[in-house]
């Protein structure tokens, strides 16, 4: 029976095919030499997409013997959570057509060369990783391969997206600082206690930007010591409503703490609204002036649910990468919210965060133990 794809074809060689061609390959000593020879994971793939030959980098970083690898397919080797979602395996997930290395694998199909960034969502216990796919068909004898290059960008995306992010928020508050400051000299008397709330307000905001970065990172590198705290659930919700009702994301939108219960927590504060202020700012951003965003709390059996719902729905191809690192629908500079937000519940507040979207609305759940 044929197994169901959402993209990529699900077929595979026989494993007896795939040492067959392995051993074809190793007949072409010079190939494997140069290959074991480069620092990234090199990988070459047989026309089903499976593993042949990997490379000395990739055999050691991820697999604890010579043929191990043989016969998976990139994502299998590289822990991708998307290559366990269907049968079919690597490529065959709904989520594989937003994969740089499946779109690459395309473009080779027509025996061209291709190059595409990738993001590759760990499953539990292993990191998300950004890699640069170079896809390269090439042939011994008769026999055609593909020939996968991965060049490991996670440390350098990160750094730069955090510096992007800081500096995009940074300048944001400073320069609705300078404006303020320009209005001083020409304000009157009367408007003088107004001016310096609103400048109080604005310096706060640029401190506690600086510092959201400052833990973000340290979050990232597993250094953030967090400090567990009796919190009030719906006082967490009104705290994250109020800040927002004064930011730039808020202006002409209204917010709303929806009446129903509350929970006692036992977590870090700070952390926590990190998390609901990122979901409550990219739903204030996903919507038009005039629209309403609302938050609220729910009982769950063992758990606390703490959700921020808006009325837009977010486009699928939206939908299947909104937790990866550096993605994001406004342009560059942008992309830690969701990511961020997902990185901190499960890291260090102990929970989950999942949502849905559709007609209804979209809505994002923070699900902590209670």
């Amino acid at each position: 029976m044929a197994l169901l794809t959402r993209f990529l074809p699900a077929e595979r060689a026989a494993p007896a095919e795939v040492r067959r061609q392995a051993q074809r390959l190793s007949e072409v000593p010079l190939l494997c030499t140069l290959l074991d020879g480069i620092p990234d994971h090199v990988f070459v793939l047989n026309a089903r997409r499976q593993i042949v030959f990997a490379n000395r980098s990739a055999r050691e970083r991820l697999s604890t013997e010579r043929d191990g690898l043989l016969g998976a397919r990139p994502g299998e080797a590289l822990g991708c959570a998307n290559a366990v979602r269907e049968m079919g395996g690597c490529g065959t997930s709904e989520f594989c057509t937003a994969c740089g290395i499946g779109l690459a694998m395309l473009r080779v199909e027509r025996g061209l060369p291709a190059e595409e960034d990738a993001r590759i969502p760990g499953v539990p216990g292993r990191e998300d990783a950004e890699v640069q796919a170079v896809v390269t068909p090439f042939s011994v004898g008769s026999e055609r391969f593909v020939l996968l290059a991965l060049r490991d960008r996670s440390e350098e995306s990160r750094r730069l997206a955090l510096e992007r992010v800081f500096f995009h928020d940074l300048l944001n508050t400073a320069g609705g600082l300078l404006h303020l400051a320009d209005l001083f000299p020409i304000a009157p008397d009367a408007d003088l206690p107004e001016l310096s709330s609103v400048l109080s307000r604005l310096s706060q905001r640029l401190v506690d930007e600086i510092v959201a970065q400052r833990d973000l990172a340290a979050v990232e590198r597993g250094e953030y010591h967090a400090e567990a705290e009796a919190v009030d659930a719906r006082a967490a919700l009104e705290s994250a409503a109020e800040v927002y009702r004064h930011h730039r994301a808020g202006r002409d939108r209204s917010i709303k703490v929806s009446d129903g219960p509350t929970a006692a927590l036992s977590l870090d504060p700070r952390l926590l609204g990190r998390v609901l202020g990122n979901l409550l700012k990219n739903a204030l951003e996903a919507e038009r002036p005039g629209a309403e965003v609302r938050l609220g709390c729910r009982l769950e059996p063992g758990r606390v649910c703490l959700w921020v719902a808006n009325a837009s729905a977010m486009p699928r191809p939206v939908q299947l990468q909104v937790f990866q690192r550096s993605f994001s629908t406004k342009g560059p500079g942008r992309g830690l919210g969701t990511y961020g937000a997902k990185l901190i519940t499960e890291r260090y507040l102990g929970g989950e965060l999942e949502f849905d979207s559709g007609p209804q609305g979209t809505e994002f759940r923070v699900l902590l133990p209670r």
